[in-house]
């Protein structure tokens, strides 16, 4: 195929958007979070908007913008953080390193990324807990917060 373009980058150094579709989306934590089902370009700027992740049959789809994919290739999109959306289920763990309880609800600022507050369950016979963002220190396999909570 011959090559006709502005940029001294060679067009096979770029990866085919057909042989994408099919790719595992991976988040920040290593974990796969569902399957490339389309791929968003912005026209005039053929920049790429972000990508549609098939999440399974009991699952919705779920869009992932840009600004969340680290890299891109035919194996797999590895995003640059966890989305917010896959918060839920994961165990909360405070301060003191002590087990709070399991993640039941997240509350999103708009469809950003960035968690308003959590809702964790703490079990049997305990109310449950609500976290605003400020206390959340980082999410990864777990969620750690940036206070002790008390039993």
């Amino acid at each position: 195929m011959e090559e006709v373009h502005h940029q001294s980058i060679p067009f096979r150094e770029g990866v085919s958007i057909r042989k994408i579709f099919g790719s595992k989306v991976l988040a920040k934590n290593g974990k796969e979070i569902g399957r490339v089902s389309d791929v968003f370009v912005l026209g005039k700027r053929l920049h790429i908007e972000g990508i549609q992740i098939n999440r399974g049959l009991l699952e919705e789809d779920q869009f992932i913008g840009s600004s969340l994919i680290e890299s891109l290739n035919t194996d797999a999109v590895v995003l640059n953080d966890v989305p917010s959306t896959e918060v839920r289920g994961l165990s909360v763990y405070d301060a003191g390193g002590h087990y709070v309880g399991k993640v039941k609800e997240v509350q999103r600022l708009s469809n950003t990324n960035r968690i308003k507050k959590l809702e964790v369950d703490r079990g049997l016979g305990k109310s449950n807990l609500i976290v605003p963002h400020e206390q959340i220190d980082h999410v990864a396999e777990k969620v750690f917060l940036t206070v002790k909570v008390e039993n």
